[in-house]
């Protein structure tokens, strides 16, 4: 999927975002010269939903968005990089709640080898030796894409259901709820998934090799002390990668200590909305619409005014930056991008309310036909053309001669 962040008009081009993987499967089946007629009209971004150490840039693409040290270039190529992503933008449904909490301990966990479920298996029935049971919420969506992308087969919900009641008495299994959806990888709306996060004390992120997860921003803006590595901590600046925001863990031995550190801080006096204000404000959803427009504006000299800043869709941004259709319908992007080439191709101005969501295959494929047939015309045209000049040459040689 694309995001189209602002569309072209008479103030400057369009801006319009790919995610990482997206832009390997444009490298490889869209033409170069579709993609240089493009940025006629749109500045192109991509998203990139991965870290990567061995970053070649490709200078088919304006900007970046990523973390800081997400991207490292080979060679010392200079990029564009705004450090900003999707997980700079939660919604306010994410907000501080100090009363009420059912669970102390809540994680959001697919079933993927990096996110380490049975790992945080284990770390729980060593809490629970050392302190007792706690009440614990871990939402894990069994969907159906994750298991083919990630060709994880020791994920699946029997294995990880055998491995629970195996290792956990009947008495420590009714202290741990398991949300295990099969239908839907994002089977939760974010509100629905917000009341989750409200009424929990503490946040465990057990990957060590993830780095800016989305869940573990929504913490954050909902003000709750976060237990992690350093990897997945690198969603935070360095001036925030302390407690009580982040309990950080550097060895996994270290994981339960963390965890009760945290819950003691939650369950105290000191835990507030004052105390956790500062954390909570840097994933402020509007402050940072203000800041992306801000670098993008800055960044490709475009005058800063009320026009511009009223261009942008600005709408879900935590979602649409990072979505990625691949694992649903490798076309959409394709077509997407070969219905904004045809527009141009036929010197018709890209539409100002193009949407993403809203892409009309029909209005594609008559698009598509018209171009066909200008094709048609226009080399046809052509081929009168060089006739005639292949004409006119031999009468000139017969007269010459």
């Amino acid at each position: 999927m694309c995001c189209i962040l602002k569309n072209p008009d008479k103030y400057s081009k369009g801006f319009l975002i790919i995610t990482s993987s997206e832009s390997r499967l444009i490298n490889n089946f869209f033409s170069k010269n579709k993609i240089f007629l493009l940025k006629k009209k749109w500045f192109i971004g991509v998203h990139h939903n991965w870290h990567d150490y061995h970053f070649d840039n490709n200078s088919l693409y304006d900007f970046h968005l990523s973390g800081q040290n997400d991207i490292k270039p080979i060679n010392n190529i200079l990029f564009n990089n705004i450090f900003l992503d999707c997980c700079n933008f939660p919604p306010d449904n994410f907000s501080f709640n100090n009363k009420n909490k059912f669970w102390d301990i809540v994680a959001v966990i697919r079933p993927v080898y990096f996110k380490r479920l049975y790992f945080f298996l284990d770390t729980i029935k060593k809490l629970f030796k050392k302190s007792g049971p706690k009440r614990v919420l871990c939402i894990t969506p069994f969907g159906s894409g994750f298991e083919s992308i990630f060709n994880v087969t020791n994920y699946n919900f029997d294995k990880v259901m055998k491995y629970f009641k195996k290792n956990f008495s009947e008495e420590d299994r009714r202290f741990i709820n398991f949300i295990a959806t099969k239908h839907d990888p994002l089977p939760f709306d974010l509100k629905t998934l917000s009341f989750f996060y409200k009424h929990s004390k503490i946040f465990i992120h057990t990957s060590a090799i993830e780095r800016r997860p989305r869940i573990s921003a929504y913490a954050f803006r909902a003000g709750m002390p976060v237990v992690g590595k350093i990897n997945p901590a690198s969603i935070l600046p360095p001036y925030l990668q302390k407690e009580p925001f982040l309990f950080l863990v550097k060895k996994d031995s270290d994981f339960v200590k963390k965890i009760s550190d945290s819950l003691k801080f939650a369950d105290s006096s000191d835990y507030n909305l004052k105390k956790m204000k500062k954390v909570m404000h840097y994933f402020n959803d509007k402050k940072n619409q203000k800041i992306l427009i801000k670098k993008l504006t800055s960044t490709f000299k475009i005058p800063l005014s009320k026009n511009i800043i009223k261009s942008f869709k600005l709408n879900d941004l935590n979602f649409r930056l990072g979505h990625s259709h691949l694992s649903k319908n490798k076309n959409h992007i394709l077509m997407i991008l070969e219905s904004l080439y045809l527009q141009l191709k036929l010197n018709k101005e890209p539409k100002s309310d193009f949407d993403e969501n809203q892409f009309n295959i029909k209005l594609y494929n008559m698009d598509y036909i018209i171009f066909i047939i200008f094709d048609f015309f226009y080399m046809t045209k052509h081929f009168f053309y060089l006739s005639a000049i292949y004409l006119v040459r031999l009468l000139l040689r017969k007269v010459v001669q």
